[in-house]
């Protein structure tokens, strides 16, 4: 029982495990006690609220269901507080699972199993003074092993941050197009002294294309992500009362 929250908690809430799911941090939450209350964007006022799902109650996973099994049967067969452990232990998950769905914080099933299991039984545990030696020295080990594997996984299994994109020191709106279609987009406001002040763009400015391609916002994020590769962009605009469009190139140093 002590093992398998030891186990659950470094492996799989603080190590290998949580640094491989990183990418989605409900994942663990579901896979856990239960998947937690997912926060929805509120369309009127932008907060967040918080919505309950009634299928993630019925998300603990299988091995989770074969580990109540196993300490329950254990107990039954070592003779041990059958009634108490039952209680303790589904009395702690319904807890756990109350957590996880009102706040998401992800808490591994095997921890509340476990604690249960000695919480309960604590009256029977009679241990030799050779047992509680090993049991030191074997905790010791344990803890230093958790140690590795956490900083382990956090060194090698996370990915270097990629170097963030160059700003422009610009912001972009939207022109109204005719029948209230949506226009191409335009720059409200650049920043002194920025690359886009330095390659002769102004407020005002319509964007029409982006390195020779439709301005739409994907191709404007994939030019500003590939700016130090490509040393920067071509932007084709339309400034106010001009009549024809004109090539405005914003230049980044490669590399920097």
């Amino acid at each position: 029982a002590g093992f398998s929250i030891f186990f659950d908690i470094v492996v799989v809430t603080m190590g290998t495990v949580a640094v491989l799911m990183k990418s989605n941090s409900n994942l663990i939450a579901a896979v856990s006690v239960g998947a937690g209350a997912m926060p929805t964007p509120s369309g009127r006022t932008g907060m967040v609220l918080r919505q309950f799902d009634p299928i993630s109650a019925v998300t603990i996973g299988p091995a989770d269901v074969l580990f109540v099994a196993l300490f329950l049967s254990a107990i039954y067969q070592m003779n041990l507080s059958r009634r108490q452990t039952f209680l303790w232990m589904f009395g702690l998950l319904g807890i756990a699972l109350l957590i996880v769905q009102t706040t998401s914080l992800p808490i591994p099933a095997l921890a509340p199993m476990g604690i249960a299991v000695l919480v309960a039984n604590l009256r029977h545990a009679a241990f030799t003074s050779q047992e509680k030696r090993d049991l030191g020295i074997g905790a010791a080990f344990a803890v230093f092993c958790a140690t590795l594997m956490v900083i382990g996984a956090r060194t090698f299994l996370v990915p270097p941050p990629s170097p963030s994109p160059p700003s422009l020191g610009l912001k972009l709106g939207r022109a109204q197009g005719p029948q209230g279609q949506t226009g191409p987009p335009v720059i409200t406001e650049i920043k002194s002294q920025s690359r886009a002040e330095t390659a002769g763009l102004k407020p005002g400015d319509a964007i029409l294309a982006v390195n020779g391609s439709p301005a739409t916002d994907e191709q404007f994020a994939a030019a500003i992500a590939e700016l130090r590769e490509r040393g920067g962009m071509t932007l084709t605009i339309q400034r106010r009362g001009e009549t024809k469009p004109r090539l405005i190139e914003v230049k980044v140093p490669k590399g920097n």
